[in-house]
């Protein structure tokens, strides 16, 4: 209901270093991730933590070393996405690194570049540069 005569005050944004600091989310921590993760026994090894941790501050998921993802860890990299949003809000979602070109067109064939972001160095994705988009990927075929 408007009520006339009454100004309602103007939005007054927080002084940059409060918001700065209440936006500011706590530094990525680095899991990785090695060999071929289709194998059961690597990949139950795997799973618990990165769902734990994923749950408890953002991370980037190291596979620079990974030989293979495999449906399953692709599964749990989807619930570890799930998680990373519903801890630290929706867009704040999971980072992956990979260098092995038939990892990337997996990735990418099945859409899941446009789920995780995704990184061809650590360093590129601490610092949110560099991302890998499906035109890039494609042009280094």
């Amino acid at each position: 209901m408007l009520r006339l005569g009454k100004k309602t005050p103007a939005y007054q944004p927080p002084p940059a270093e409060v918001a700065e600091a209440e936006i500011a989310a706590p530094r990525a921590e680095e899991f990785k991730v090695e060999g071929d993760l289709t194998d059961r026994e690597k990949y139950s090894t795997v799973v618990e933590p990165l769902l734990r941790l994923a749950s408890e501050r953002p991370i980037i998921v190291d596979a620079t070393e990974a030989t293979t993802l495999g449906y399953d860890f692709s599964r749990t990299l989807i619930a570890a996405n799930r998680a990373q949003e519903q801890t630290f809000g929706y867009g704040n979602c999971l980072k992956l690194v990979v260098k092995d070109q038939q990892i990337l067109q997996t990735l990418l064939m099945t859409g899941l570049d446009k789920l995780f972001r995704i990184y061809s160095t650590l360093e590129d994705a601490h610092t949110d540069t560099g991302r890998i988009t499906a035109q890039q990927a494609n042009s280094t075929k």
